[in-house]
């Protein structure tokens, strides 16, 4: 790992157990940033006139004040000429930022004048919020502190025991996770690592295992929950959408800028691999519910917009007396998913499910071991579509809702195996 030393501003490179202690920055990309190539050579002179090197060098001096040597900067701590080297920082990245003592984040578009309490910008009008990247950067670290463009101390992500001198300055903002909840939706358990609050001090100053903590917690959400934190960011390159997202699935993937959707299509593939939480079907495209054919899998983290309240039901409950099954399996090379699911005949005359006539094609619904929080009596489902029930091959079909599932709408259903064939983007 490469880290910024905090007091010459010059790299240095560390493997394993002999990494320092280090803070990290979080922000937006802006012009002229510092790059590797800008600071990698110790015998020429910093690159004081950038603009961004005022990030680096704040970085730097907060690290120092906070009792930290080194810093790390994604702009200049990355050799991103190499593509080796991209790709395993991308796949270590979310662990990096969990790694940090503290995390900056550096809010450009805010300032705020402490004097008479008004702002330029408000906190969660801030594009920081609009980012793929820094989603995992909001989750990921331990503590994260907030900054606007002034470098001017706004607040934590949690509440926090130490530091308690800083709070003249924004007394009533001090811890945040309210107004993040409400901005990015992440839910407060999660922001605070489910952390009692009488217990903040003992849980932030004695820590048992970072990573076991919020692995922990982000297992209790489902793979269409964490799906929909991403749904309205978006990142300047294609691909991004699915690698800004490894850590938060805690997978790990091959980069390949230039397949566009297809990198989408590969995370679900790999969270398929590792998790049988079928919430990672419960969707909606934007479609006009027209009862055609459509890919099984998401283009992108769009769809999945009104999926929060989206609970995965595991595999030991019983729904109305039928266990869910997960996936068996899936083919990549045939792009085909199969699994065990209960469905049912759903006449295409039925109000409300937006599907013309289409005498061609036969209409089902298959029960996702997936249920709306509030009403887990009642798991969601897919509308599916075959030409021929005796192959088992089933299509997702085009609709304007996912239907909600009652025990009166699925009397007489049938567990049967079947795959589904996604239709290539």
């Amino acid at each position: 790992m490469r880290l910024l030393n905090a007091e010459t501003r010059r790299l240095e490179t560390f493997f394993g157990d002999e990494i320092p202690k280090y803070a990290i920055l979080s922000h937006t990309w802006g012009d002229d940033e510092v790059l590797y190539e800008d600071i990698c050579d110790p015998l020429k002179p910093l690159p004081l006139s950038k603009p961004g090197f005022l990030k680096i060098d704040f970085t730097c001096k907060q690290a120092l004040l906070d009792n930290y040597r080194y810093a790390w900067v994604d702009t200049c701590c990355i050799d991103k000429q190499s593509s080796a080297e991209l790709s395993e920082a991308i796949n270590s990245m979310f662990l990096w930022y969990l790694n940090a003592e503290i995390c900056y984040a550096y809010l450009a578009d805010v300032t705020f004048n402490p004097s008479d309490g008004s702002a330029r910008g408000r906190f969660e009008d801030s594009r920081w919020f609009t980012r793929g990247w820094t989603l995992q950067e909001l989750i990921a670290p331990r503590n994260v502190q907030f900054f606007d463009s002034q470098w001017s101390f706004l607040g934590y992500r949690q509440p926090q025991a130490l530091h308690s001198d800083r709070k003249f300055l924004l007394e009533t903002r001090d811890c945040l996770s309210k107004n993040i909840h409400e901005r990015t939706g992440v839910p407060t358990n999660v922001l605070l690592w489910n952390a009692p609050s009488e217990d903040v001090m003992e849980q932030w100053l004695f820590p048992k295992s970072n990573k076991e903590r919020l692995d922990k917690v982000l297992h209790r959400c489902s793979v269409a929950q964490k799906m929909s934190w991403a749904s309205r960011r978006s990142t300047k390159r294609i691909e991004d959408e699915a690698y800004s997202l490894l850590g938060i699935f805690g997978v790990h993937m091959p980069l390949l800028y230039g397949e566009g959707r297809r990198a989408f299509f590969r995370l679900q593939l790999e969270i398929m691999g590792v998790c049988d939480d079928q919430s990672i079907f419960a969707f909606l495209q934007d479609g006009q519910g027209r009862g055609l054919p459509e890919p099984l899998l998401a283009v992108s983290p769009a769809p999945f917009a009104n999926s929060s309240d989206m609970v995965h039901i595991p595999p030991t409950a019983n729904i109305w007396g039928k266990r869910p099954v997960p996936l068996l399996g899936l083919s990549p090379s045939s792009k085909t998913v199969e699994m065990e699911m209960h469905i049912c005949p759903l006449k295409s005359s039925l109000p409300g499910n937006g599907i013309p006539e289409l005498p061609e094609m036969r209409y089902y619904l298959a029960i996702l071991s997936s249920a709306p929080r509030l009403d887990l009596d009642n798991p969601t489902g897919l509308v599916l579509g075959t030409y021929n029930v005796e192959s088992g091959q089933f299509y997702r079909v085009e609709s304007r809702s996912l239907p909600v599932i009652s025990p009166l709408s699925v009397k007489g259903a049938l567990m049967i195996a079947f795959y589904f064939r996604h239709l290539a983007t």
